[in-house]
């Protein structure tokens, strides 16, 4: 199994070869410590943005671990959330319910987030029996081969472009 290119060698091969942009090194490190000047001195910061929050047994939660909460709160409310079959037939309305916020701000992504549930879905269910772990078991304890498997077989994991007849 031939191995995947890292993203810092495939974005090496494309820095390389580029013709119409190019990155001043120097400008990204002046750029980060200017950036990083102005977050330290907290005059730049994320704090007062609005963001999509989930309650879940009283707590609120954002980013990542409102996609936990969501989760947790709808196995608790009886929604398999966690089962292939659910998942792969789930209308956007419902996927909304699941995922919805707690605040004015909604869940980013939601028919993205639609789209990739049901395609998982319905590939576990055509190609793994219905369960991740099966591509886990069919690894054999190789974190190289897990990812193979995934990006070969669920193409919303597949980060990838031509460039110059190369694949990335």
């Amino acid at each position: 199994m031939a191995a995947l290119p890292s993203p810092l060698e495939s974005a090496r091969f494309i820095a390389e070869r580029s013709r119409d942009v190019s990155v001043e090194e120097e400008g990204v490190r002046s750029l980060a410590e200017a950036l990083f000047d102005k977050v330290s001195a907290e005059e730049f910061g994320v704090a007062g943005w609005n963001k999509c929050l989930v309650k879940y047994k009283g707590k609120s939660y954002s980013g990542y671990w409102s996609l936990c909460a969501a989760v947790n709160r709808a196995l608790d409310d009886g929604i398999p959330i966690t089962s292939a079959l659910y998942y792969a037939t789930m209308t956007l309305e419902q996927v909304r319910h699941v995922f919805r916020s707690d605040t004015e701000v909604p869940m980013p992504l939601i028919e993205e987030r639609h789209r990739v549930l049901n395609e998982s879905g319905t590939v576990l269910l055509e190609k793994f029996g219905g369960s991740f772990l099966t591509c886990v078991k069919m690894s054999e304890k190789s974190a190289q081969k897990l990812l193979r498997l995934v990006v070969e077989n669920f193409p919303s994991y597949r980060d990838e472009a031509v460039f110059e007849v190369s694949w990335f």
